[in-house]
């Protein structure tokens, strides 16, 4: 059996595991297009700053690939040939799969703005993004970040630590719009001006001229070194499109992570995963899901029948000493919102007929795990239960019920990334 992985993501690393929990002994190919090994995204804001070396960004050292008998081929995959079940690479190697797997992950969102090729602009998203980053930036250089959400916050808080006078704006009412509420966004945006970063928001970005100035829909311009677009990503479909596999804004998979071809699967950031909270087809491109669905793909190529139901919408960040978690996803329908508030504390809870369907909390990392897992197994606890919890959140105000249900673990329930 030949197994051949496209993508050097965290996924990747969940399917060799995945693999080698079954089938010690077939061959095993990742493709590693970008050329850096399998390293964390969301660690490289302390690359740029220093905090973090370059070796300390990986998921696994070369002992991990070793061990489990893996070839690595820097390359990049042009295309997939079904019919004789190779995979093409830019330099026309072809490599023979029996088994394939897409995690070839996501790509940043270009800005469609007028004038933004012309002007010093830059992504943030790769190791290459932070080392040329690292090389631009200097005290008191004016950074100007296009979007709001954890990437963008993470490189603002990164590149006010290196000294540079940062501006970021975001398009929606307040920061992080997709995660968190306007009155826990106030908490955060209160964080960021304390430390002399300028926000704003509900204001688009019109226009961006040569000498880098940048115009907003209010008539304001402001004048910047240097802009950094972080505006989301996108999946990577366009191998599996042109392959003719079935793909809407991910690549569609069915219960057992296969793709329309029986012999292709896919994991990460480049499918769509069952919402547990609203039953829909979504990305997720968050990176536990990813190491999970991995792993379970890679032993469903070696021949096991796991299924993997879906997840739910998570998110956890620290900014500037602040731990902010959100998970779940809002439906249509009524809520009831319950509220715990701190000068620098928040618990929000949204619940839907006593089920919790999405939370957020700051500063109020412990009780973040059981809440998740309430969310995804949709414990419902009566008005008594919910009162008393956010009367006092913590660990010792989770209902009992909830330490019942965890200690019914299913299959596979215990993979995580490390």
């Amino acid at each position: 059996m030949n197994y051949v992985i496209i993508g050097s993501c965290i996924a990747a690393i969940g399917a060799i595991e995945g693999i080698r929990s079954i089938d010690r002994e077939s061959q095993i190919i990742v493709i590693d297009g970008e050329k850096q090994g399998a390293y964390s995204r969301p660690l490289i804001s302390y690359y740029l700053v220093g905090l973090k070396h370059k070796r300390d960004l990986f998921y696994r050292n070369d002992q991990f690939f070793i061990h489990n008998n893996v070839q690595v081929i820097k390359g990049k995959a042009e295309h997939i040939d079904q019919l004789n079940k190779c995979v093409i690479l830019d330099n026309q190697e072809s490599i023979h799969y029996d088994k394939l797997l897409l995690a070839n992950g996501a790509s940043p969102i270009a800005a469609n703005i007028a004038g933004i090729n012309e002007a010093n602009t830059i992504s943030f998203y790769t190791i290459d993004d932070a080392e040329k980053l690292a090389a631009m930036v200097s005290a008191g250089m004016r950074i100007t970040i296009i979007g709001s959400g954890l990437i963008g916050l993470k490189a603002a808080e990164a590149l006010n630590e290196l000294k540079a006078v940062v501006t970021v704006i975001e398009k929606e009412g307040h920061l992080l719009p997709r995660i968190l509420s306007q009155k826990a966004s106030h908490l955060l945006t209160k964080k960021f001006t304390r430390a002399g970063i300028k926000i704003i928001t509900a204001k688009q970005v019109l226009s961006v001229s040569s000498d880098n100035s940048v115009s907003l829909s209010s008539g304001e311009v402001l004048k910047t070194d240097l802009i950094i677009t972080c505006l989301g990503t996108r999946p990577n479909i366009k191998l599996a499109q042109e392959c003719g596999l079935k793909v809407n804004l991910g690549i569609i998979t069915d219960l057992y992570l296969r793709t329309s071809d029986p012999n292709i699967f896919a994991a990460g950031d480049v499918i769509e995963t069952n919402n547990m909270v609203n039953g829909k087809n979504e990305v997720m491109a968050l990176l536990p899901h990813a190491h999970e669905e991995g792993y379970l793909a890679g032993c469903n190529m070696a021949g096991q029948a796991v299924e993997y139901q879906g997840n739910i919408f998570i998110n956890a960040v620290n900014l500037f000493g602040s731990s902010i978690c959100s998970a779940g996803s809002i439906t249509n329908g009524q809520y009831t919102v319950l509220k715990h508030e701190h000068p620098d504390r928040l618990v929000e809870l949204h619940l839907k007929d006593n089920q919790l369907q999405k939370y957020v909390t700051i500063n109020f990392s412990e009780i973040t795990g059981p809440l998740t897992t309430i969310i995804k197994n949709r414990l419902v606890f009566t008005d008594e239960q919910w009162l008393q919890l956010i009367d006092n959140p913590s660990i010792h105000h989770i209902p009992y019920s909830y330490w019942d249900e965890i200690r019914r673990l299913k299959p596979h329930d215990c993979i995580k990334c490390s």
